[in-house]
């Protein structure tokens, strides 16, 4: 695995939650999209770091 692939699940997350912060400061009435979108980019980044981590282990 290249060096941007070990990283690429902590930035989907990363990314996932500044969306969640910009979205509650700017507008913080219910816009399902946007809370949609910030979800599945931290579960994407959440299952992609495991994936990278159990594939990098040694057992």
């Amino acid at each position: 695995m290249n060096k941007y692939t070990k990283k690429a699940g902590l930035a989907l997350i990363f990314a996932g939650v500044l969306l969640f912060v910009i979205k509650q400061s700017f507008a913080p009435t219910a816009n399902n999209i946007m809370l949609s979108i910030a979800f599945l980019l931290v579960v994407a980044g959440i299952a992609m770091h495991v994936i990278t981590m159990k594939n990098d282990s040694k057992y």
